[in-house]
């Protein structure tokens, strides 16, 4: 039990607590999801904790025609077939704030003959450490929600359709010639101009110059390029089921909307447009409409998911 909340040791259960417990097949009390819905034989979530900041998978085994769909955490779960022709996989980030705990997962299996089943249990939402910036001054242009939000809310727009054409087979690239210069890292909480340490950093920053060039890190379809005031000269990226990737501050985009890139392939220049302080690219990888560690998917953890 311990194990499976995340504890280090036994001793530190404490009378009433909330716990998680998995699945057990043997238990009719703790029957795993699968043996509630018809046609559906078995769902895995890996990894088996949602983390803050991860990207979960959801693998089901269903007939070719039961229809699956979902939510988690507020965001609709998007299922497509696997490459093998068994079961279905979906992909969805976890915010890196997501308050960590017990959240309910909801499955709908749909049968050919119209039936519909519903069933929600329960997943660990656990902590993850990224590490804390020291605190930075800006300018309150930087911070004013009249100008952030509705950027973000074009972003989340952009980024809301899950393609069903899956374009990536292998890990993602370094979307740098130069990936050693990472100056920081997903996750980081932040303070601004005094605040509490409410922010976070959403991606990775490549250091570079105006003539560094930028590179696709997967193969996948332009679906924006223009001049945003915080990201500047801003490209995005979708590569299927619901994942993204955004390039901020670029000084060149050579990229249009509607372009199939492939991994490698020069996209842009680094730049210092919008609000930063130097030339630089910020590396954004968003799935299921939530921004997450893009290093898990540069080490190749999902580099053959769904097949």
């Amino acid at each position: 039990v311990a194990l499976s909340n995340n504890l280090p040791a036994p001793w530190l259960l404490l009378q009433n607590d909330t716990l998680f417990l998995p699945g057990d097949p043997a238990d009719p009390a703790r029957a795993p999801l699968a043996a509630l819905l018809p046609q559906v034989t078995e769902v895995q979530l890996n990894p088996g904790t949602l983390g803050q900041g991860k990207t979960t998978v959801i693998t089901a085994l269903a007939s070719p025609q039961t229809v699956l769909s979902g939510e988690l955490l507020d965001h609709p779960l998007h299922f497509f077939p696997n490459a093998s022709g068994a079961g279905f996989t979906a992909l969805q980030g976890i915010h890196r704030l997501a308050e960590p705990g017990i959240v309910p997962i909801t499955i709908t299996a749909a049968t050919p003959d119209g039936r519909t089943f519903t069933i929600s249990q329960h997943a660990l939402l656990t902590a993850k450490n990224y590490g804390t910036d020291y605190p930075l001054q800006v300018d309150e242009s930087n911070l004013d929600p009249a100008i952030t939000e509705p950027e973000f809310a074009l972003l989340m727009d952009l980024v809301a359709p899950a393609p069903p054409e899956k374009m990536w087979t292998t890990r993602f690239a370094h979307p740098s010639s130069t990936p050693e210069f990472i100056t920081s890292w997903y996750g980081r909480l932040r303070s601004y101009n005094n605040s509490d340490f409410t922010y976070f950093h959403s991606g990775m920053d490549y250091s570079g110059a105006e003539s560094s060039p930028i590179l696709a890190p997967a193969p996948g379809i332009v679906v924006y390029t223009g001049l945003l005031d915080v990201r500047g000269n801003t490209t995005v990226i979708s590569h299927g089921w619901g994942v993204y990737t955004g390039y901020w501050h670029q000084s060149q985009i050579d990229v249009a909307v509607g372009d199939r890139v492939e991994t490698g392939q020069t996209i842009g220049m680094m730049g210092a447009t919008g609000r930063v302080t130097g030339p630089h690219l910020h590396f954004d990888l968003i799935v299921g409409g939530v921004e997450v560690d893009p290093e898990d998917w540069i080490n190749g953890m999902y580099a053959h998911v769904g097949e």
